[in-house]
Parts: structure tokens; sequence; C-alpha cells
């Protein structure tokens, strides 16, 4: 919202009866991330976490694949006599492999808002650059800094994944606003394609930039799962990406 003054505020709310964040920034990956801080402020001491947060581990590509082929030993292997072994399912058909790619929320947490209920506590404050004055605005997306809003988020990629796997069936997974998507190779696409179009449906923003198209090497939160070999020796190779391993470098 606009830059205002303390008085803006008293007057809308009442002296006592709102609560600014502190904002500053910090860099991460070359970029200034601005955080508005609930430790500061003193919210985050009066927030309550009421549930768990539900996310899926850097394995699931594994985790997955291990699943879908003991479900289609146990089917083929009923059917044909030469199916002897989990091994054997890739090996004659080789179309059942499974791809995997990747897409991101773009600035996931700003594309949620807060009720009115909460307004008067999502009021951000810092000094201008500019002016040197003290200035205080109306957040309207989810504050980063803020602890409980950490559950309010995942709320709402916990549903999409949900409705995903259980109405339309598709194999999708999440962490925050990362999302996973795994289909055999002969539907060229279609789980992406319909992935989107439900986040779509739901009104949520992708960002394109650091999206991963169907393949047999998907990244998934800083690893690097390798199908390639999977129907040759059945083996998967789960490594940790260049990009998070100079990150890590750079830490260090």
């Amino acid at each position: 919202g606009p830059f205002c003054d303390r008085d803006f505020f008293d007057r809308k709310y009442g002296p006592g009866n709102w609560r600014p964040l502190p904002r500053h920034t910090v860099t991460q990956d070359d970029k200034e991330r601005p955080i508005d801080d609930g430790k500061a402020g003193g919210h985050n001491m009066f927030s309550s976490l009421t549930e768990t947060i539900v996310n899926q581990h850097a394995d699931l590509p594994v985790a997955i694949v291990r699943f879908y082929l003991q479900c289609l030993f146990h089917v083929l292997s009923s059917i044909f006599e030469f199916v002897k072994s989990t091994s054997d399912v890739l090996h004659f058909f080789p179309d059942l492999i499974l791809l995997m790619g990747t897409e991101d929320f773009w600035k996931g947490y700003r594309q949620n808002h807060t009720t009115s209920d909460h307004a008067a506590f999502t009021i951000i404050t810092f000094v201008h650059p500019q002016t040197g004055k003290r200035v205080y605005a109306s957040l309207f997306g989810l504050p980063f800094g803020l602890s409980s809003v950490v559950l309010q988020f995942n709320r709402h990629p916990q549903l999409i994944t949900a409705v995903c796997r259980r109405i339309f069936r598709l194999i999708v997974a999440h962490y925050f606003d990362d999302s996973l998507q795994a289909e055999i190779r002969r539907l060229a696409g279609h789980t992406k394609r319909l992935f989107l179009r439900i986040v779509d449906m739901m009104g949520i923003i992708i960002g394109h930039p650091k999206r991963q198209s169907m393949s047999l090497m998907p990244k998934f939160l800083g690893r690097i799962t390798d199908f390639t070999a999977l129907a040759r020796t059945c083996l998967v190779t789960f490594t940790t990406a260049p990009h998070t391993l100079s990150k890590a470098h750079k830490i260090i």
C-alpha cells in the first residue's frame, strides 16, 4: 500500500490497536529479499502454531519410482510370465518409465492475502532511503519473517496437491511453493499441462524461470535424481545439484 505516517494508522485503527512489522533486507542469491521481522516486532511472541507443516522430502522422486515399479510388477507379472522381477518391468516395457518436472510459484507468499482481521498487524515500517523519514504501509500479501505465515501459506499448495491426487489422479507433490509432477513417458507432458490448468483455476501465478520440463533427470530441492540407467540396471543415482554445491561452498 501507499507510504503513510503513524497518525494515519492511529486514525484508522485507534492508538495501540495496530502493530507494525520492522522491515529489513537480506541478500539471497545476489538479490535483496525484504524481511518483515515478526520477532523484532513482537508478533511471533503472540503467535501459536497449532498444526503440522506437511511437505515432501528431497528423496521423494526415488520413493515414487520404487512404489510405481512395485505396482507395475504386481499387475504385469500376473499377466505376462516373462515378468519375473521389478527389473523386468522397464526392460520389456521401456515406455512405462517415469519422467518428472517441477514448477515454482511466482512470489508465492505475496499471492496470499491477509484477512481484514489481521490487517492491523501486517503493517510494515522502515526508514525511507530517499527521505530519511520513517514510513508505514499496509502489506497485502503475507509477510516474510512472521512465523505463523509459514503454516498459513503452506495450506494452499497442500490443498492443490490433495486436489490433483485425489480428484485428478495425478502424481504430484509439493515443498511449500515448489511442486513436482511425475508421469509415464508416453503421456508426453499431459500431467504438467493439466497441473498448470488446475493451479491457474485456483488463481496461482507460476514463475517460469525455475520451470523444469519433464525429464529423466529431475532436480528437486537441490538434489538431482538420475533415471537414465533405470531401465538398463534398475538403479537410480541420487546426487547433489552443482548449483547447490556451489552455494554450500560459498557459505562455508
